[in-house]
């Protein structure tokens, strides 16, 4: 599982562009906080990551608690690459199975003052499930290993 576009300085209209991120060359930047949750599965996982456009995040895990990270500038650059593509506000709110999936995941990113949540056979849009499988790999790359 698993947000655009460029807000162009000056006059003009932006074409629909998300007023929180910045153009940077072929990518997009992040210029506000970014949320990421997922919850469920056989271990009923309770995951949040909070992502500053500085790096700074703070993961929490039901199963460790709080802690903070800061992203190396290759890993937010990942984030940022996945982001550029996704425009939260043109996509369906939740992306849900039509029949519920036993210890199946729901995922949420919340940007720009818009949030969209998909779960297991949600059949979300690739470029979603792209950030979502970004954003899921920082927090199984951050959590601590017991």
């Amino acid at each position: 599982m698993a947000l655009g576009l460029l807000a162009l300085s000056g006059c003009g209209d932006d074409g629909g562009a998300d007023p929180g991120r910045r153009d940077r060359g072929d990518q997009t930047k992040l210029t506000g906080r970014l949320d990421y949750g997922r919850s469920g599965g056989l271990a009923g996982l309770s995951d949040t990551l909070t992502l500053e456009p500085d790096g700074h995040a703070t993961l929490s895990t039901r199963r460790f608690g709080r802690r903070s990270v800061t992203l190396r500038r290759a890993e937010l650059e990942e984030v940022e690459r996945a982001l550029a593509p996704v425009d939260l506000a043109k996509l369906d709110d939740e992306y849900s199975p039509p029949v519920s999936v036993a210890d199946g995941f729901s995922e949420s990113v919340t940007y720009g003052g818009e949030t969209v949540s998909a779960q297991t056979g949600g059949d979300e849009p690739d470029k979603l499930a792209r950030l979502m499988g970004t954003l899921s790999g920082l927090v199984e790359r951050y959590a601590p290993k017991r």
